[in-house]
């Protein structure tokens, strides 16, 4: 007999014993005893032993956790593996796991028929994550995947990793929905070549999971030709679209923009495109708003024409615009690595409601060469321009110089550069040799002539020698030449990188007698900095208005976060 339907379940501990006592009795009392009679007592006294045991369970402390604290237990465990072994633990716990339905609602199809049907027995009603995984080249059988179809309208995740169209394409034929609780759509597709798929892709006729109208989240991370062009998915409430094109094969751009115009709630908007685009069929005067998008971030491998695709989409509600060239060390730099004016410009007009009032520029040459431009309007949008390049040993200084040139280029095509009121410069580099030193005076020497008046300069983990260089009264070698530079209210050097203390002061001073003589003194001046004499401050006070020495080790973290 089952121990959870043994008769005297209902008892108290007392009464179950003398109960069991009285029938021992009347047994054994009894003759001629059966057989069947020996086995039935056996189990009897086996179900009520069982009852016992648990009943003496439930005054351990483990177990006499309120249920609503005990059946939290599974939601914090990592893994599903180790929610199955948690039910385990006792029959208390199981039957208190077993009643959270959505504790069991994660299905991977790859795991077999037998785990498929045990987590939608579990389930119940509850709403459904479902992976669709390969495991290796096997696939997942048609029995398996036919599971599902009775609770379609319960999937609130679906995802495919790692899968040819194909198997995808055998998944829609054997459940074709509805799916109106769906809300994220993954494809992971394969290379195909991976998973032993020859041939090419041939397009379904029918638009795909159109019956998944409350899509709110799409992630596509496919190659061209081994999948289905975006024209055969219609998400019109589609909010978050993350979109990923490995390369080898051509990409199609119209069809991004076309899909991107049929989603009108997209608020997210995440594409990294590492094939070569084809802009054949576009119009050029052609622009697909975006009203509702806050947050745009483009990262693209080749440069041609890589940039040209941003200047399709406008956002005019956009908060975060990110635009990311990456080149390859095999990649030679050439004057297109950041966008040309026209583009530029064009790519600042329709990610902006406001004025630009703040510029950082940002240049990391450790290890390899990253470089960020960051636009910061009145109303806090932000549109950053990022470039990272790979290099090794001697290319490093010549990548360096090229990447300088062209980024300080770039700010200077913005046709309203003399707007901006704040300036921050991150200039991380290994310690260089005269030319390099020349090369960065020169390229910051055409930045601040350009300038208009500015609130605040910041000049953050860079050598102050090349970037105060321009701004004595006269130039060494050149006298006659007039140092034209803007007003400044307040200058900030922070965390210098410099040979000496001796050169970093003498620098500093310098450069604030030359702008009093000029009669354009720092209103104030910040120096943030591990350790300097203590005389420094005092030496500075009657050239500045207001002096602010901040003793401050530099903190890594912070520091690669900048």
């Amino acid at each position: 007999m089952d121990a959870r339907t043994y008769p005297g379940r209902g008892l108290s501990l007392l009464q179950l014993a003398f109960s069991l006592n009285e029938e021992l009795k009347r047994t054994a009392s009894s003759s001629p005893i059966t057989l069947d009679q020996v086995s039935q007592l056996d189990n009897e006294i086996s179900a009520a032993l069982a009852t016992i045991r648990e009943r003496r369970n439930t005054f351990s402390h483990i177990n006499r956790l309120p249920f609503d604290i005990l059946s939290l237990i599974p939601i914090h465990l990592p893994s599903q593996k180790d929610r199955f072994r948690a039910s385990f633990v006792c029959r208390h716990w199981r039957r208190t796991f077993l009643q959270r339905a959505e504790l069991w609602s994660e299905l991977v199809l790859s795991k077999g028929e037998d785990y498929v049907k045990t987590l939608l027995e579990r389930a119940k009603g509850s709403q459904l994550v479902v992976n669709v995984g390969r495991s290796g080249h096997q696939k997942v059988p048609t029995s398996t995947m036919s599971l599902l179809s009775p609770h379609t309208n319960q999937i609130r995740d679906l995802g495919f990793a790692h899968h040819g169209w194909a198997d995808i394409q055998a998944f829609m034929d054997i459940n074709p929905g509805p799916f109106p609780l769906l809300d994220t759509l993954t494809f992971d597709l394969a290379i195909q070549g991976r998973l032993g798929i020859s041939g090419v892709m041939v397009p379904p006729s029918t638009r795909l999971f159109s019956t998944a109208v409350n899509l709110k989240n799409f992630c596509f991370y496919t190659t061209p030709a081994w999948a289905p062009p975006l024209s055969h998915f219609v998400f019109p409430n589609l909010v978050v679209f993350d979109f990923t094109v490995r390369p080898w094969e051509p990409f199609c751009a119209l069809q991004l923009l076309d899909f991107l115009e049929t989603s009108p709630m997209l608020q997210r908007l995440k594409m990294n495109i590492m094939a070569s685009i084809s802009l054949h069929g576009i119009p050029q005067e052609r622009v697909v708003v975006l009203p509702n998008v806050k947050d745009i971030d483009v990262t693209v491998t080749y440069i041609d024409p890589g940039y040209e695709i941003a200047t399709y989409i406008s956002c005019p509600s956009v908060a975060s615009m990110v635009l990311t060239l990456k080149e390859g060390s095999d990649t030679m730099i050439s004057e297109g690595i950041f966008p040309t004016p026209d583009l530029w410009n064009t790519i600042i007009r329709q990610y902006t409601r406001s004025p630009v009032e703040e510029l950082t520029l940002s240049l990391n040459t450790i290890d390899f060469v990253t470089c960020t431009l960051n636009l910061r309007t009145s109303d806090a949008t932000v549109i950053e321009l990022c470039l990272v390049v790979k290099t090794y040993g001697e290319d490093n200084n010549e990548v360096h110089h090229e990447v300088f040139t062209e980024a300080t280029n770039t700010i200077l095509d913005y046709h309203q550069l003399a707007n901006v009121k704040r300036v921050s410069i991150c200039h991380n580099y290994d310690c260089l040799d005269t030319t390099p030193t020349t090369h960065i005076s020169n390229e910051a020497g055409r930045l601040f002539k350009s300038l208009g008046p500015l609130d605040e300069l910041t000049i953050y983990r860079c050598d102050a020698q090349p970037y105060s260089r321009f701004f004595l009264s006269t130039l060494e070698g050149h006298p006659e030449e007039p140092a034209v530079f803007p007003p400044i209210k307040k200058l900030t050097i922070s965390h210098p990188m410099c040979q000496s203390d001796e050169a970093f002061t003498a620098t500093v001073l310098g450069l604030a007698r030359s702008r009093n003589a000029l009669g354009v003194p720092f209103e104030s001046l910040l120096v943030r900095a591990g350790g300097l004499p203590a005389e420094f401050e005092a030496e500075l006070r009657p050239w500045v208005g207001n002096v602010e020495y901040c003793y401050e080790e530099l903190d890594e973290e912070l520091d690669d976060e900048y």
